[in-house]
C-alpha cells in the first residue's frame, strides 16, 4: 500500500494561509486594544495614564530655554485653532499607526521566509511592538518619533543606488541635520537610544567605499552626526530648569485653560499639585519631601527641575526584590528577543525558512556579529538612562524594538554578513519543518514556553510591583500562593 504525500505548493499555501491569518489575528488585536482607549485619549480627563504624557507634551519655552521645551512651542502655536488635547491626542495616535504600519511592512517584505511560530514572535512578543498596546502608560511617548527616524533612515537602504557611500551621505543629510536634533530638544533621552544605531548603521555602509582611505572615513561619521551631538550639548549645559521654571511653565497653561484651576498652586508641602508625585514611595522635590501618590496623579512636569542626585534617588530606593524582577524580566524577554532576531538573520542568510525552533541560532557566528553590533553595544550606550530614570521597560523595550527593525532590515544584514565574509545562500539542507517532518517533543516543549512568555510576561514601562510583571490570570493565582501556604 503506497503512502500518499501532499505536494509541496499545498502545504506552502497551507502555511501561507496560516500566516495570513497570525497577521490578521494581530490587526485585530491592536485595533481592539487601541479601540478602547481612543476616546479616553481624545476626550476623556488628563487623569490616569495620559496624565504623564499630555504633560511632557506641554512642556515649553514660556519661562526660558528647557530640555523637552520644542513640542509644547510646536503645540503652542496651534492651539488657538485646535485644543491642545487634541493636537496630542493626534499626533500619538499618528505616530504610532505609522509606526505599526511600518512595523507590518518590514515584516512583510520577508514575509514567505518566515515559520508560523518566528512570525507571531516578531508581532506578539511583548518586548516588540506590543509594549505600547499592552501598557497605555507608555503609549504616545516621545522616544516613538525616533522609531519613525528609524525606519525612514531604514527606508533609504531599500534602493541600492542609497547604499553607494557618496549617495548615501546625501540622503541622509536631512534626518542628520534636522530630525535627530529635533527629536533631542523633543527629548534628551533620544541621544542614548537612537543615535547610537544610526550611528552604526552609517558605519555599515561609509565603511564599503573603498574610493578614500580610512583616515576620511574615521572623520566622515562625527561630521555626519554633529549637530544631533551639538543639540544634546545645548541641552545637557542649559536645558536644567529650576522649580520655579517648571512652576511657571505649569502656570502658563493653566492660564490658557489646559490645566484645571488651581493645579499649579503651592500644596501644603510647597509642591505644585499638577507636578504630582511619584508612585515609588516617598521621593525628594526641591528638598522637599513628596508622599506617596498613585501613578495616576504623576506628571512630567514634576522630574523637570529634578538633579541627577534627585533623578538617581527613584533607582537607588528599588527594593532588591523589585530590581531582581526587572533583571529576569529584561533577561527573559532581551533573551526571545535576540533568539527570534537571530532566526531572522539565519533565514535571511539561507534565502528561505530555517526551522521553527532552532537551538543553535544564538551561536551562529553570523548572529553573534549582528546582536553585538545592533542590541548590546546601544544598550550598553543607554546604561546612563537606567541610573537616572526608573522607566527600565521603556529602555528595554526600545533596544529591543531598534534592534529588530534593524534585523528585518534584509539590506543592512545581508550587508554586514558580505563584510564579514560569511556565506549567503542554502548552504545548509533545508529545514523539513514546514513540509512534511513531525514536530518533536522539543518542539512542543519549546512551543508551550514560548506562548507562556507571549501570554503571560509583561514589560511594564516603569513600577514593577504587586506582581506586574504578569498578565492575569496567573499574577492573581502568584498573589493568593503566599497565603495559602502561609
Amino acid at each position: 500500500m503506497m503512502m500518499t504525500t501532499s505536494p509541496p505548493d499545498s502545504n506552502e499555501r497551507r502555511v501561507f494561509e496560516i500566516k495570513a491569518l497570525i497577521l490578521g489575528i494581530f490587526v485585530f488585536f491592536v485595533l481592539a486594544q487601541l479601540g478602547y482607549w481612543l476616546r479616553i485619549d481624545f476626550f476623556g480627563n488628563e487623569t490616569g495614564a495620559w496624565s504623564y504624557v499630555y504633560t511632557d507634551w506641554l512642556i515649553d519655552y514660556s519661562a526660558g530655554f528647557v530640555r523637552r521645551g520644542l513640542s509644547g512651542e510646536l503645540i503652542g502655536l496651534l492651539s488657538p485653532l485646535v485644543p491642545p488635547r487634541i493636537v496630542i491626542a493626534s499626533l500619538t495616535w499618528s505616530i504610532f499607526g505609522i509606526l505599526t504600519v511600518a512595523y507590518i511592512r518590514s515584516v512583510g517584505r520577508s514575509l514567505d521566509k518566515l515559520t508560523p511560530t518566528v512570525l507571531i514572535g516578531l508581532l506578539f512578543l511583548p518586548s516588540l511592538l506590543p509594549f505600547y498596546i499592552y501598557d497605555h502608560g507608555a503609549f504616545g511617548r516621545k522616544e516613538t518619533i525616533g522609531f519613525l527616524i528609524l525606519v525612514w533612515h531604514l527606508y533609504l537602504l531599500e534602493a541600492p543606488r542609497n547604499r553607494e557611500p557618496t549617495r548615501y551621505i546625501k540622503k541622509i543629510i536631512p534626518m542628520s541635520l534636522v530630525a535627530l536634533p529635533v527629536h533631542v530638544l523633543i527629548h534628551e533621552a533620544s541621544f542614548f537610544l537612537f543615535v547610537p544605531v544610526h550611528l552604526l548603521i552609517s558605519h555599515a555602509i561609509i565603511r564599503q567605499d573603498d574610493s578614500v582611505g580610512s583616515y576620511r572615513k574615521f572623520f566622515t561619521l562625527p561630521l555626519v552626526y554633529l549637530p544631533v551631538c551639538l543639540s544634546f550639548l545645548v541641552v545637557f549645559l542649559f536645558g536644567h530648569p529650576s522649580f520655579e521654571v517648571a512652576a511657571a511653565i505649569c502656570k502658563n497653561w493653566e492660564l490658557l485653560g489646559e490645566l484645571g484651576p488651581g493645579r499649579c498652586v503651592l500644596d501644603d508641602q510647597g509642591v505644585l499639585e499638577a507636578l504630582g508625585g511619584f508612585g515609588l514611595g516617598a521621593e525628594v522635590l526641591e528638598d522637599k519631601v513628596i508622599s506617596s501618590t498613585s501613578v495616576s496623579t504623576f506628571s512630567a512636569l514634576t522630574g523637570l527641575a529634578w538633579t541627577f542626585s534627585q533623578a538617581s534617588s527613584m533607582v537607588i530606593s528599588l527594593s532588591a526584590d523589585t530590581l531582581l524582577s526587572w533583571v529576569l524580566t529584561s533577561a527573559i524577554l532581551g533573551f526571545c528577543t535576540l533568539y527570534i532576531g537571530s532566526m531572522v538573520i539565519d533565514t535571511l542568510r539561507r534565502g528561505g525558512s530555517t526551522r521553527s525552533f532552532d537551538p543553535t541560532a544564538l551561536a551562529a557566528p553570523h548572529a553573534r556579529v549582528l546582536n553585538l553590533k545592533y542590541f548590546f553595544v546601544p544598550l550598553l550606550v543607554s546604561a546612563p538612562l537606567y541610573i537616572v530614570g526608573a522607566d527600565f521597560g521603556r529602555w528595554v523595550a526600545v533596544t529591543c524594538i531598534n534592534y529588530m527593525l534593524i534585523i528585518l532590515s534584509k539590506d543592512i544584514v545581508l550587508t554586514e554578513l558580505e563584510h564579514a565574509k560569511f556565506s549567503r545562500g542554502n548552504t545548509e539542507q533545508k529545514s523539513r519543518v514546514i513540509n512534511s517532518s513531525v514536530p518533536t517533543l522539543g518542539f512542543y516543549g519549546n512551543l508551550l514556553v514560548f506562548l507562556f512568555i507571549l501570554f503571560y510576561l509583561r514589560l511594564p514601562h516603569c513600577c514593577i510591583r504587586d506582581f506586574g510583571m504578569f498578565e492575569e490570570p496567573l499574577r492573581t493565582i502568584i498573589r493568593v500562593l503566599p497565603h495559602i501556604f502561609g
